[in-house]
């Protein structure tokens, strides 16, 4: 019960969901794929969280490192990147899905 009053409800929710997103990541990094992708990983959480009732987005962007374009693929949940500890910096995001 502490826990839930040190945070307002938005912020529990996106504790719990970041939780779930790095449990999820755990799972599929350990899995048969052998290194999968964040575009694979990114999918197959946002299915996950979908069938949860869970609403995030899905976004794609692009960065430029060592004169060679790379892509990224994410998820935000109430504007927060889930999970939390990855960092979009210098990425450019090129598409986001509206549900």
């Amino acid at each position: 019960m502490y826990y839930l009053q040190l945070f307002s409800n938005s912020q529990y929710e996106y504790e719990r969901v970041n939780q779930s997103a790095k449990y999820l990541y755990g799972i599929l990094c350990q899995s048969k794929l052998k290194h999968p992708s964040c575009y694979e990983i990114s999918i197959m959480m946002m299915i996950i969280m979908a069938c949860k009732r869970i609403r995030v987005k899905l976004c794609l962007g692009v960065a430029k490192e060592d004169g060679q374009i790379v892509a990224h693929a994410w998820l935000i949940y109430r504007g927060l990147i889930i999970p939390g500890d990855h960092s979009i910096d210098g990425f450019v995001s090129i598409f986001q899905s509206d549900k």
